[in-house]
């Protein structure tokens, strides 16, 4: 980062290690963060991450009738990504269609399965062609990648669709 050492007196992340391409690339990004930051200087962010049990795309549509069946279309929507990951929790979103079809045959059928609307529908096959990579760590694997810059490491979990699986990270040096 163009910044000089202990420039920052806070640190404010949105899901942003989650735009990584795979959690062990976040070693490189805390060590700049710790460069760029105060000696007092907390971390907070948000990271999306992967829930216990493990979400999978062959699972969703069950899971989206049962325990997310009260969940907006966005709040479904947002676990499908998750549902997608790699064991390593690594994901490329243009994969998506890929393992939704590998599991489920057509797009549409896995998202009427896991009640998107059919408005939504369009939105999310446009997404689904983005090359973009996506990490979705377990909060162990959060734990594991903080406790090395951070000795206070603390998880809140928001009450709304997916705060479950979007805690706020809250982190002291």
């Amino acid at each position: 980062m163009p910044f000089p050492d202990a420039y920052f007196d806070l640190v404010v992340g949105d899901c942003s290690l989650n735009a990584l391409a795979h959690i062990a690339d976040y070693g490189e990004v805390l060590r700049e963060i710790a460069r760029v930051s105060r000696p007092a200087a907390p971390l907070v962010t948000r990271f999306f991450m992967q829930a216990k049990p493990r979400l999978t795309i062959a699972n969703l549509p069950k899971d989206a009738a049962g325990r997310f069946a009260g969940w907006s279309p966005l709040g479904r929507s947002l676990l499908i990504p998750i549902a997608a990951s790699d064991d390593d929790g690594s994901l490329c979103i243009s994969d998506i269609p890929r393992k939704i079809a590998e599991r489920w045959g057509e797009l549409d059928e896995f998202l009427l399965a896991v009640g998107q609307p059919p408005e939504d529908r369009a939105l999310l096959a446009e997404i689904y062609h983005f090359e973009q990579p996506l990490n979705f760590p377990s909060k162990e694997g959060i734990l594991e990648e903080l406790k090395p810059w951070y000795r206070d490491i603390s998880f809140e979990y928001p009450g709304y669709d997916c705060g479950a699986f979007c805690p706020i990270v809250r982190c002291l040096p």
